[in-house]
């Protein structure tokens, strides 16, 4: 957008106003239409011919063609045909080394358009490498996987990622985000059993209970509440109270 209006290619119009006079009609949508009747029909084409330059060294895709519901292919034949009329497309009859699939999507105005392939979708993420340099694929099935993208062929060949390298990159990228979690925390204070505290109850409130021993798991206790239920809980999932007298205490 810029670059165009740097070569006074197009002009940037904020607003606009229209005069007229008593002996000319006013300017309204259904007149402009029909003096400028022209620029309002079909897709629109530019003059000359474009030409697509392809790598003669990547290997043509042809993806295996999509389904389409039956109540559909009707309006699907008379909307290709639409477009070939059109000459929006072209129609082959032959073998094409180059085959995208296609998917069809009705609008909620009941007209067909072209959708997008969702497992072209799910492609392209397994063809997307990760932050540790290898690709979902090539750690699910130790090779890249042909994409709607040109590659080599020295690219598809099979390659075992090597293990240690992946794992300690792994180790890598959990230790960060360690590090940035834990400067918005800090360690809770430990519990000693007789300590009273308030756990969560089914119902969402804190009832009162004591801590009957410390769990061989790492942060957690054995708990016992006022009446008599005995639960294991995270040290997360209780708060400390100053409460003594368990059965003077209800619940908040």
């Amino acid at each position: 957008m810029q670059s165009c209006l740097d070569y006074e290619l197009i002009k940037l119009v904020y607003s606009t106003e229209t005069t007229c006079t008593s002996d000319s009609d006013p300017i309204t949508k259904s007149s402009v239409l029909k003096d400028y009747s022209d620029i309002f029909k079909g897709v629109g084409l530019v003059s000359g011919k474009a030409t697509i330059h392809i790598d003669s060294e990547v290997p043509p895709v042809v993806h295996p063609p999509g389904r389409v519901p039956v109540a559909l292919r009707g309006r699907l034949k008379s909307e290709l045909d639409r477009m070939v009329n059109a000459d929006n497309i072209c129609k082959v009859n032959g073998p094409t080394p180059w085959v995208n699939s296609l998917v069809v999507v009705e609008k909620p105005n009941g007209k067909l358009r072209d959708g997008k392939d969702p497992y072209v979708v799910l492609l392209e993420y397994r063809t997307t490498p990760l932050d540790i340099g290898y690709t979902p694929s090539q750690l699910l099935m130790c090779r890249k996987l042909r994409s709607v993208l040109p590659t080599t062929l020295e690219g598809l060949v099979p390659k075992t990622p090597i293990y240690n390298e992946v794992q300690n990159k792994i180790d890598c990228k959990k230790s960060c985000q360690k590090k940035y979690y834990n400067q918005g925390s800090k360690p809770l204070k430990s519990l000693n059993s007789g300590d009273s505290v308030r756990i969560r109850g089914s119902n969402g409130l804190w009832k009162p209970a004591i801590i009957s021993s410390q769990h061989s798991a790492s942060r957690s206790y054995i708990v016992e509440s006022q009446d008599g239920g005995i639960y294991r809980r995270n040290r997360r999932h209780i708060i400390g109270t100053r409460e003594e007298d368990l059965t003077l205490v209800q619940n908040i």
